[in-house]
């Protein structure tokens, strides 16, 4: 494989989990704007709840748990503590549709991954 092939091999895998990144980014604040509706948080704590949920993405998953599960897991505590348990497949129903949306969304939105 020659330097030039294997940069560009780089390049692409870059791109890819730049755009996964992204994708994952944009369904958490979704799905963090949506929770916190469910929260009955507003204005300020509902942008702050919502980036919470974002952060989970920088956070190593516990055990043999994934990042999805650390998602759901954050939000499901958060609705029991506030009484308005969703059952856990509901939310990761919920959760897969703000995926599918933010996928939709960041596919066809112009993006400048090379800063």
């Amino acid at each position: 494989m020659t330097v030039v092939v294997a940069r560009d091999d780089l390049r692409e895998r870059q791109f890819g989990y730049r755009l996964d990144f992204a994708i994952l980014s944009r369904r958490n604040a979704a799905f963090g704007r949506w929770a916190s509706e469910m929260l009955g948080y507003s204005g300020e704590t509902s942008t702050l709840y919502a980036n919470k949920i974002v952060e989970l993405l920088n956070e190593p998953p516990r055990g043999s748990l994934t990042v999805d599960d650390n998602t759901v897991s954050q939000v499901l505590v958060d609705l029991i503590n506030a009484g308005a348990a969703i059952p856990p497949d509901e939310l990761r129903a919920i959760l897969l549709e703000f995926e599918e949306q933010a996928r939709r969304d960041t596919v066809t939105a112009p993006q400048d991954f090379d800063r």
